[in-house]
């Protein structure tokens, strides 16, 4: 390959299979951190009782017990929804992060060549002042 070929070469590859790979990491590190939070499980299961803490009604007729096994089923799914709704909201918060840097080094990887040309330029003209 002559040597004024590598640039061209370069930037055929920046911009073509190194721009894929990078679109393919960056939704690879979205679909981890929805994977790692299980943020379709918390929505699917959203007014569950936390951690399937629940009493099972007794048989019989015995309104104490009921009511105590309806309190008390209640406020784990109250507990459920508390802890789902903390989990979901951290993890959301934490992929618009992750979507935000991908996005801005996507931009940066974009724009990368012409810095690259511009700053070898600027240290030149530094150097010769």
């Amino acid at each position: 390959m002559p040597l004024f070929a590598v640039p061209l070469a370069y930037l055929g590859w920046h911009y073509t299979l190194a721009l894929r790979d990078l679109i393919g990491l960056a939704r690879n590190f979205l679909a981890f951190v929805a994977h790692f939070f299980s943020l379709t499980i918390l929505v699917k299961t959203f007014f569950s009782p936390w951690r399937r803490l629940d009493e099972n009604y007794q048989k019989g007729f015995n309104p104490g017990a009921w009511l105590q096994t309806f309190i008390l089923n209640t406020l784990m799914r109250l507990f459920g929804v508390f802890c789902r709704f903390w989990l979901i909201l951290v993890g959301g918060l934490i992929w618009l992060i992750t979507f935000g840097l991908a996005i801005l080094a996507f931009l940066v990887w974009l724009v990368l060549p012409a810095a690259i040309i511009v700053l070898i330029f600027t240290g030149f003209n530094l150097l010769l002042r």
